[in-house]
C-alpha cells in the first residue's frame, strides 16, 4: 500500500511492482547515469552520490555532479510510482586500464509504458548535453561482452578538416533515423553501413568520432582477429548498447586471414551487416587501407550505403587547418608544401606542436623529418 499526504510526499512504502526493466553497467553505463541524474528531479532523498565535477567554461566554475545513492528508491512520475533499485555488485568489471564496480539498476512499476516513458524522458533530458559531456569508447572483451576503453570529450566539427560535405552526411544520417517507420513498414533492414577506405592517417577515425559526437552516440571498436569466432562476433553485435556506432577496423584483415583459419566467416559478417543477425537501428563503419582486398560481395550496392575515399591532404585542407592555428604566413606555408605529399594526421601533428611559435617556417625541417619517419614506419592507426 502507498499513501501520499497533501504535499504529494510518499509517507508509506509497501510497493510491489509488476513490471521491471533492468540495466547493467557493462552495457548500459550511460543510460544508468542518465536515469540516476534525471530521477533526482522526483526524489526527496538527501543521501546522494557524486561522480565528480563538470567544468562550466562559460561561467568559469565547477558544478558537482549528483545522482541517487545505492539502494531502493521510490519516486512518482506522471502520477505513477516507480521503484529504483541501484546496486553495486561484488563482481568487478575489467576495462583496458582499470577495474570498475559492476552495477545494476532495476526500474519497477505497475504500468510498463510509464517505465518506458520515464527512461525516454531521462534520455531526452540528456539529448543535448553540454560540451563537457563524454562519449564512451568500447572494445570487445572475451566472451563477446563489451568493456569501456575510455571516455572522450565530444569533438566539434570545426576541428575536422576534410574535403567532404559534413552537413550532408549529418543530414543523411538524420533522415535515416527519421524514416524508421518506413523501413519497418516495407520490410527493409533498418541499418546504415559506411565504407571508409584510403591511406592511413587521413581522418577515417576522426570523421567517425565527429559523427558520434554530433549524434551523441558511443563508439564500439571491433577488430577481426584469429581469436574471434562466429558465435562471439554475433553475440558482440547483439549485445551492443543502443545508440552506439559499430566500427569494424581494418576489415580487409578478414580476407587476408581467410586462408589462415580466421575464426570469423565472411558469411557471418554479411549477416551482421544486413542479414538475419543484423541489429536494428545500427550505424556500422567499415575501415580499410586496402579497398582492393575486399570481396566484391561486401562492396555491392545495397550492402554499403555510403562510401568515402580518404587520401593525402589537399590544398583546401591545408589552408583550412593552417588558418585554424595561425593568422599570418599562409602563402609562404602553401608554397613550402606545394609539391609535398602528407596526410592530415601529419599536418595536424606538426601545426599543433608549433601553434604558439612566432614563425612556424623556422621549423619546416622537422616537418620533412616527420614525413620521412612516417613513410618508413607506415603506421596503421589514425589520429583522433
Amino acid at each position: 500500500m502507498i499513501e501520499s499526504n497533501q504535499n504529494n510526499e510518499i509517507t508509506n512504502i509497501e510497493f510491489k511492482p509488476t513490471r521491471t526493466i533492468k540495466f547493467s553497467s557493462d552495457i548500459n553505463a550511460k543510460t544508468i547515469a542518465y536515469i540516476l541524474k534525471f530521477a533526482l528531479n522526483y526524489s526527496e532523498d538527501t543521501d546522494l552520490l557524486s561522480d565528480g565535477f563538470t567544468h562550466d567554461r562559460e561561467n568559469n566554475k565547477y558544478n558537482l555532479n549528483l545522482k541517487l545513492n545505492y539502494g531502493t528508491h521510490l519516486i512518482k512520475y506522471e502520477d505513477n510510482f516507480i521503484q529504483l533499485i541501484y546496486k553495486k555488485e561484488s563482481e568487478m568489471l575489467a576495462t583496458a586500464d582499470d577495474l570498475r564496480c559492476y552495477e545494476t539498476l532495476q526500474l519497477g512499476g505497475l504500468i510498463q509504458q510509464n517505465l518506458l516513458d520515464f527512461v525516454e524522458a531521462a534520455r531526452s533530458s540528456n539529448a543535448n548535453p553540454d560540451r563537457n559531456d563524454k562519449l564512451i569508447c568500447r572494445i570487445l572483451k572475451q566472451g563477446g561482452m563489451w568493456g569501456i576503453l575510455c571516455k572522450l570529450s565530444k569533438r566539434s566539427d570545426k576541428t575536422l578538416f576534410m574535403d567532404v560535405d559534413l552537413e550532408e552526411i549529418f543530414q543523411n544520417i538524420q533522415t535515416f533515423f527519421d524514416d524508421e517507420d518506413d523501413y519497418v513498414e516495407h520490410g527493409v533492414p533498418f541499418k546504415m553501413n559506411f565504407l571508409f577506405h584510403g591511406i592511413p592517417g587521413t581522418g577515417k577515425t576522426s570523421l567517425i568520432y565527429t559523427i558520434a559526437s554530433h549524434f551523441n552516440f558511443d563508439i564500439a571498436f571491433l577488430n577481426i582477429t584469429r581469436d574471434l569466432d562466429d558465435n562471439t562476433f554475433t553475440r558482440a553485435v547483439t549485445n551492443l548498447p543502443d545508440n552506439s556506432i559499430l566500427v569494424l577496423e581494418d576489415i580487409d584483415a578478414l580476407f587476408v586471414e581467410r586462408d589462415s583459419k580466421c575464426g570469423v566467416s565472411f558469411s557471418t559478417v554479411l549477416n551482421v551487416l544486413d542479414g538475419m543477425t543484423k541489429k536494428h537501428k545500427l550505424l556500422t563503419f567499415l575501415t580499410t587501407n586496402y579497398k582492393d582486398r575486399l570481396d566484391s560481395a561486401l562492396k555491392r550496392s545495397g550492402r554499403i550505403d555510403y562510401e568515402l575515399e580518404f587520401s593525402y591532404a589537399t590544398k583546401k585542407q591545408t589552408k583550412a587547418m593552417y588558418s585554424y592555428f595561425f593568422n599570418d604566413g599562409l602563402d609562404e606555408f602553401l608554397k613550402f608544401t606545394k609539391k609535398m605529399k602528407y596526410t592530415t594526421s601529419d599536418l595536424h601533428k606538426f601545426l599543433f606542436k608549433y601553434r604558439k611559435c612566432e614563425n612556424i617556417m623556422n621549423h619546416t625541417d622537422e616537418f620533412v623529418e616527420l614525413l620521412n619517419k612516417n613513410a618508413e614506419s607506415a603506421p596503421d592507426h589514425f589520429y583522433i
